[in-house]
């Protein structure tokens, strides 16, 4: 994946293996993967350029870094054109990224949920 609007210059590739499981109104699918981010991204997303430097935030160069993470999706039929899915993905973030100033945590939790009709 690449930054058509040209922001952060870099890419992202990500690789996962998934399995779904079907049961009569549910559909679970647990996932692991490895998001690799190369060096423009995550200087983009987690560096401090000079001019942005404070007293209490120092100037960081990030690197390219591999996150992983396990990921669990579910879609539940609520009727046979209606459908509720959801999912949750934990991803452990690397020193590439946790050593920035800007970051205070060594993981990332995501969410996302929504309702859709099918014609």
């Amino acid at each position: 994946m690449a930054d058509v609007l040209n922001n952060h210059k870099g890419y992202e590739i990500n690789l996962e293996a998934s399995k779904r499981y079907n049961f009569e109104w549910l559909n679970l699918t647990p996932a692991l993967g490895a998001l690799y981010h190369d060096d423009n991204f995550n200087e983009f997303y987690y560096g401090v350029r000079p001019a942005e430097a404070r007293p209490t935030r120092s100037v960081y160069y990030s690197g390219d870094a591999v996150n992983w993470y396990a990921q669990l999706m579910a879609n539940f039929m609520i009727t046979e054109n209606w459908t509720f899915t959801a999912s949750v993905r934990y991803e452990w973030l690397p020193d590439e990224v946790t050593n920035s100033p800007i970051v205070g945590r060594d993981y990332q939790v995501s969410t996302i949920a929504g309702v859709y009709y099918k014609f």
